[in-house]
């Protein structure tokens, strides 16, 4: 058999001018994605890997069958209770996107589809719905979608009452974004276009034409996300690199207002925050908490914070869920996680116990403050990935799902940890 000659990509004279230094760059027209030059190069190159690997053909397949025997194709999400709704995420035999659907109050309810993946694909050769956020009112639904495959999303609106696409659109933009109170207002991480950095967040108004920038990240080694607060009291803006972080808030009854700072940024010290109750939680690696600590702080005085969980030398603070009456903390100890549940003042209440000796635990999304229950992921080498929601008051669990793996079965599998 005679082997396939590799195609070899044409240079080009460019430069690119940096540094004071003139940088020679001859690949450069490979990144223009209108250019027929290039997809003919790139249809060349899939050509090429084809046919080198066309003996493997039939093992790929068979992998690919066995893989699909694993998988149920009409699989749907554990539904999640937020705002008088259950949601979740269902999938139908033959098809390859997800729909977004909710019931009211109980998930015997008649369903209401919110987004069709299925049906927004069709048209595309590639899409994907980034993400979906429903206003406060219920009725109004804005969703990010990418038709291209790079990553740039439009913003695009549906009325669920009326089932009609709004005429308004934001892009490019990321799939972050957050509702005003009054359901009118939307707040949206934007990107660059070529560089793809997320650094600004604006403002749109339904009905009216355009943004307006609330917020711009100048420094090219940071990027921006958007979001509500744990109570839905705040719109919270994220600017984070590597080592530092700096937060911002804004009254989500107040879309016009003006975004105040939690704390102003300093090289090497980061943070996260969450609003409940009257407080601000937060979880930070201020003052040389090399495992990161948590403080809190009242809602207006967001910069002056009082330390309730202390940094432990073998004990790493990795995530915190908070509410109204509680807090979760995810911490890191002997390399497994511990869940463990407190009082808004870090008093330890419970730890939450796991009956396997190895696992991935990790908190999982309760979107409502005064939930009476808590939610967290669990999987092990032994056991599929289960959702489980543990109430506050006595601690009872309920495995609310377990992951379908057909030709599973788990009585012929331990699992043990070696320490």
């Amino acid at each position: 058999m005679t082997t396939p000659t590799p195609p070899d990509a044409a240079q080009r004279p460019h430069t690119h001018a940096l540094f004071d230094t003139d940088r020679p760059d001859p690949y450069h027209w490979l990144r223009d994605r209108d250019d027929p030059d290039v997809l003919a190069y790139l249809e060349a190159e899939n050509a090429y890997a084809a046919a080198m690997t066309a003996p493997t053909q039939a093992l790929e397949d068979a992998l690919y069958d066995e893989i699909v025997a694993r998988v149920v194709p009409d699989d749907a999400s554990a539904p999640v209770f937020d705002r008088g709704y259950w949601r979740y995420s269902r999938y139908e035999v033959g098809k390859e996107y997800p729909i977004y659907a909710r019931r009211r109050g109980t998930m015997d309810a008649p369903e209401e589809i919110l987004i069709d993946g299925n049906q927004r694909a069709e048209g595309h050769g590639y899409y994907h719905l980034g993400a979906a956020a429903v206003a406060d009112d219920g009725r109004m639904l804005a969703f990010a979608e990418d038709t291209t495959g790079r990553r740039i999303y439009t913003v695009r609106f549906k009325d669920l009452e009326t089932g009609e696409l709004l005429p308004d659109t934001i892009t490019p933009a990321t799939p972050a974004m957050a509702w005003a109170s009054d359901s009118r207002t939307l707040f949206v991480a934007r990107q660059d276009a070529e560089t793809l950095r997320s650094y600004q967040v604006t403002r749109h108004t339904l009905g009216q034409p355009g943004e307006t920038v609330v917020f711009q990240e100048d420094d090219d080694t940071f990027n921006v996300g958007v979001g509500r607060s744990k109570d839905r009291r705040f719109v919270v803006v994220a600017s984070e690199q590597t080592m530092t972080s700096e937060w911002r808030f804004l009254d989500a009854a107040d879309p016009t207002g003006d975004f105040r700072t939690i704390r102003e940024r300093a090289r090497g010290v980061e943070y996260s925050a969450d609003h409940a109750g009257d407080r601000w939680t937060i979880l930070t690696n201020d003052g040389g908490a090399e495992n990161f600590r948590l403080v809190t702080a009242p809602t207006d005085a967001p910069d002056a914070w009082t330390e309730i969980v202390p940094t432990r030398p073998d004990v790493l603070l990795e995530d915190v869920d908070v509410f109204t009456d509680h807090l979760v903390t995810q911490e890191r100890e002997g390399g497994l996680v511990r869940l463990r549940v407190r009082t808004p003042d870090g008093a330890l209440v419970s730890d939450v116990a796991f009956d396997e000796t190895a696992y991935a635990a990790d908190l999982a999304a309760t979107p409502e403050a005064d939930s009476p229950t808590f939610r967290f992921t669990y999987e092990s080498l032994a056991t599929p990935p289960q959702t489980v929601d543990v109430a506050f008051d006595g601690g009872a669990r309920t495995v609310v799902k377990t992951q379908e793996v057909p030709t599973y079965d788990a009585s012929r599998y331990t699992t043990e940890r070696r320490w």
